[in-house]
């Protein structure tokens, strides 16, 4: 237990940030106190000042550093990396952002070469939702947890009629435990 020196409140260790500067390895404020701090802080600055702040963060050596501390932080907690990623994917605001770079000239281009690589891929959704529309194949809930928001996930695509339905983050959970789907490199691709 440590007691913050803005609010004075007594708080586990766990609620103060790391400073390797200080005795006891802990910032004297806890982490609500210091969080409040720097959000004033942003508030009161000048647009001049915060693009001060954006040519220093974009400098060479300010990139290579801030490279450096997230590959580190990354390496150390790849589990709650891949679940921020994962949450922001899955956001208003990351689809938002997959919308507009679709919409780019280097998403358009990426999109090209993606349709090049998977051909057989693309075709076998095709028929997928081919079937879906007359009827073939029926659309159900989640597998996993009954979501009716589901994808049409194919673990083989020599067989486009076989089909699991899983919502997006269980589907994008099966590829991250198991790799994307076989891709038919044996199939013929006829037009």
């Amino acid at each position: 237990m440590k007691v913050c020196t803005r609010c004075g409140v007594d708080r586990g260790i766990n609620e103060f940030q790391k400073d390797k500067q200080k005795k006891d390895g802990l910032r004297p404020d806890c982490k609500p106190c210091r969080s409040a701090t720097k959000k004033a802080e942003r508030l009161a600055m000048t647009e001049d000042d915060r693009e001060k702040e954006r040519a220093y963060n974009r400098t060479p050596d300010r990139k290579a550093q801030n490279a450096r501390s997230s590959n580190k932080w990354g390496s150390k907690n790849k589990d709650k990396l891949r679940a921020m990623m994962d949450k922001y994917r899955l956001s208003e605001r990351g689809m938002k952002k997959r919308k507009e770079y679709k919409k780019s000239e280097q998403g358009k281009l990426s999109s090209i070469g993606y349709v090049e690589r998977n051909r057989i891929k693309l075709r076998a959704q095709k028929k997928a939702r081919r079937a879906v529309a007359i009827g073939l194949l029926t659309k159900t809930g989640c597998e996993v947890c009954g979501n009716e928001n589901v994808h049409g996930h194919h673990p083989d695509y020599k067989e486009p009629l076989v089909v699991m339905w899983l919502c997006p983050k269980h589907h994008f959970e099966w590829h991250r435990l198991n790799g994307p789907g076989l891709n038919g490199e044996s199939l013929s691709v006829d037009t």
